[in-house]
């Protein structure tokens, strides 16, 4: 269900960024937003979901396809293929079992748990939502350093921790280089430069 609801949120993201980098276009996504917000409307959820398909006709699409065009002519960026997810996502899966193997104590390793927790369901709803949630959630897991003096000692003293900032600093680097955005978030730099 929550990944129903942010793909129900998808249209309002859309057309947010729409509005902010194509203001003169306000109009280009009237049709489309109708149409599939109408479908998410009057969709029964135990039902079946060519009721909202239905919805979905030709002109719909195009205009889709429009925003998606223009919104992909303003973004340096491209799709992570599914190699490179899998492989992130056994990466950050193997950092999860030694966590949760480790002696860590278990402020830390709750924390380190749910982090590594939330850059997995990110990684899983890529499709969804994109890269940035991914990179977000290993800022956060790592960020918190700064404010946690034994956590970042966990992280920067121990070999688990050596090895957690290491993998989450290379799968970072391979979705901003895959993606087009800017080298590793300045959490990565501050942290690695630390140990």
């Amino acid at each position: 269900m929550s990944r129903l609801g942010k793909v129900m949120n998808l249209p309002a993201e859309i057309i947010q960024t729409l509005d902010q980098e194509f203001p003169h276009q306000s109009g280009a996504h009237a049709h489309w937003s109708n149409q599939v917000n109408r479908g998410f409307m009057e969709q029964n959820l135990n039902g079946r979901w060519d009721t909202f398909s239905k919805f979905i006709d030709q002109h719909t699409l195009s205009y889709l396809s429009l925003s998606a065009d223009l919104l992909q002519s303003k973004a340096n960026t491209s799709l992570l293929n599914e190699n490179t997810l899998q492989d992130t996502r056994d990466k950050i899966d193997g950092v999860l079992k030694d966590v949760l193997e480790s002696d860590f104590p278990d402020e830390i390793k709750n924390y380190l748990v749910r982090g590594l927790q939330r850059i997995i369901a990110a990684i899983d709803e890529y499709r969804i939502s994109g890269a940035a949630p991914i990179l977000d959630a290993m800022e956060v897991t790592l960020g918190h350093a700064f404010f946690d003096a034994e956590y970042r000692h966990a992280l920067t003293n121990t070999d688990i921790g050596r090895t957690i900032v290491d993998v989450l600093a290379s799968v970072a680097s391979s979705i901003t280089i895959a993606v087009g955005l800017p080298q590793l978030p300045e959490t990565f730099q501050l942290l690695l430069g630390s140990h």
